[in-house]
């Protein structure tokens, strides 16, 4: 469901938007907003594990072969492949079930 959703023209539109300029804080009032907090984050840093910051659909997206681009993906990166553009809610099913009942599921496309 998602590869196919990857393969359609507007695809680009699921990455999310990149900062502009006017949205941005630069120079001293930046200095001054992050002088408290930096002994703090480079602490944070220095504890937190590698994190892959890569963007999350480029290497899908445009790619003639959406399946094989999904394929040569770590499994932790397909997770989130689904995460990102989908949004997935579990709703109430009746007491007791014991098979799948596909119909509680309810999968969204998620919009910028």
């Amino acid at each position: 469901m998602v590869v196919a959703r990857l393969f359609r023209p507007d695809a680009a539109g699921l990455c999310p938007p990149a900062d502009t300029p006017e949205r941005l804080i630069d120079g001293r009032p930046w200095e001054r907003l992050t002088a408290k907090v930096r002994p703090r984050l480079a602490a944070a840093e220095a504890r937190s594990p590698v994190v892959d910051s890569a963007p999350l659909l480029d290497p899908m997206v445009g790619a003639g072969d959406v399946p094989a681009a999904r394929d040569r993906l770590p499994p932790s990166r397909r997770r989130a492949v689904i995460n990102t553009p989908l949004a997935l809610a579990l709703h109430r099913t009746r007491r007791g079930a014991r098979t799948f009942d596909p119909e509680p599921v309810a999968i969204a496309w998620r919009r910028r």
